[in-house]
């Protein structure tokens, strides 16, 4: 996924792969030789990081976060709710508006989609 840094050099960082509020855990393995990662050079630890599964419930929920400079931050999460073949899935989608710091009047906004299916 990248080596966590601000603007990383070697895959995407966590926050473009699944919003915040669907994550569900984080597991950390430290030493080297992590036996998590997949590696022929790499000595490190890793870190691992898990969506949170479909709902058995059917259901919508919505938030908004509001911050300085017009920044607003949306998400809408829809939950299929367990079906009669034992199948469940989420669609969720984020939006993301703030203003740029070198040039203030042009917004910055980012848009995801994710969805999981689980059996």
């Amino acid at each position: 996924m990248g080596d966590m840094s601000y603007r990383p050099n070697n895959g995407q960082h966590i926050r473009r792969a699944i919003a915040a509020e669907n994550l569900g855990r984080v597991v950390v393995s430290q030493g080297a030789g992590a036996l998590a990662t997949a590696s022929t050079s790499k000595l490190g630890g890793s870190v691992q990081f898990y969506s949170l599964a479909p709902s058995d419930t059917a259901g919508v929920s919505v938030g908004q976060s509001v911050g300085s400079g017009r920044a607003r931050r949306s998400l809408a999460r829809l939950d299929s709710g367990l079906s009669d073949d034992g199948a469940k899935a989420y669609l969720s989608a984020t939006r993301h508006l703030a203003v740029g710091c070198a040039s203030p009047r042009v917004p910055l906004a980012q848009r995801q989609a994710v969805g999981r299916r689980r059996e």
